[in-house]
């Protein structure tokens, strides 16, 4: 039997995508943090994968985060190969296994209240915004 509000979980996952759409391009805010840590991490964490895709060089010498994030490049290595190594492709690819990562979580509560309670209280905080 079908849900009554079916359209309650796809819709809220369409809109979070929608609004983060806009801001796949900025910076982070100057006050999130006085270190240069949300400023940095992005790339950091890619560049190893990066430097491979691009040029075809892979040295685990360079830096230590291919180790510390495997799954991370793991998930982004095909699409940067495809797409190329943008930013915005990065961040692309995370939001959408974020929201498939959070659709799939959310099938398995009978409450169709469990995915909008899960989204605003992850993706409409001011730090993951």
């Amino acid at each position: 039997m079908k849900e009554k509000w079916w359209y309650i979980r796809p819709g809220c996952l369409l809109l979070m995508v929608l609004l983060h759409l806009p801001f796949l391009h900025a910076d982070p805010d100057i006050n999130l943090t006085k270190s240069r840590d949300a400023f940095t991490d992005e790339g950091l964490n890619t560049s190893q994968l990066r430097n491979y895709v691009n040029h075809h060089y892979l040295d685990f010498m360079e830096c230590d985060n291919l180790v510390k994030t495997p799954l991370f490049n793991a998930t982004l290595y095909i699409p940067l190969k495809i797409f190329g190594t943008k930013l915005i492709i990065a961040r692309l690819v995370v939001l959408i296994a974020f929201i498939i990562s959070i659709y799939f979580a959310s099938i398995n509560f009978n409450s169709i209240f469990f995915t909008p309670l899960l989204l605003a209280i992850t993706l409409l905080q001011y730090y993951v915004f």
